[in-house]
């Protein structure tokens, strides 16, 4: 099976069927699919895909795919990313790396999820209120796009590869349980 059709099978279709849960609560495991999808793709365009250290250049290649400010891309993946693959919600502050002083400050920044919001960051105002924002279900189909329309690139990641399903055994396997005597149950 090609890297496409796993692709497909394992990423777009799952996809899909997140956006049928009702009132939208599949947003929140698309928007993980779509930054685990982001960072491979964008490492891989930047050349650090080995190289997890160096967050900078991938974060700035995708702010430019993303017409986004790098300032503003860096306080959303920190926030959103950083928040949800870490800890299962957005984190409340950032750090602002792009500023001189030392230490970095962190900045606290509120955020947003909806389907009136764009596929890229943006920074919105409601209640007077600052906050970063993003569409999950658009920013996970322009990541996922991007790997449909380069399909080469899903062969390019060295340390994360597009493995194989191993196929179904024809009889069950044998579970052994060994308990903490060491007899088999």
């Amino acid at each position: 099976m090609t890297s496409r059709k796993k692709f497909i099978r394992w990423y777009v279709r799952p996809f899909n069927r997140l956006k049928r849960i009702r009132d939208g609560d599949g947003a929140y495991v698309a928007l993980s699919m779509g930054f685990s999808l982001c960072e491979r793709y964008y490492r891989i365009k930047s050349r650090t895909i080995t190289k997890h250290w160096k967050t900078h250049p991938f974060l700035e290649a995708a702010a430019r795919d993303f017409d986004c400010d790098p300032h503003l891309f860096q306080a959303f993946w920190d926030v959103f990313r950083n928040g949800i693959q870490h800890q299962g919600a957005p984190k409340k502050t950032y750090t602002a790396h792009w500023l001189p002083q030392k230490p970095k400050p962190k900045i606290r920044l509120e955020w947003a999820m909806g389907g009136s919001l764009s596929y890229k960051p943006i920074y919105i105002y409601t209640d007077k209120v600052k906050r970063v924002g993003v569409d999950p279900w658009k920013f996970t189909r322009f990541v996922l796009t991007k790997f449909l329309q380069n399909p080469h690139l899903l062969e390019r990641s060295v340390s994360h590869r597009f493995g194989s399903d191993l196929p179904q055994p024809q009889s069950p396997p044998k579970f052994v349980q060994i308990s903490f005597d060491g007899k088999k149950h």
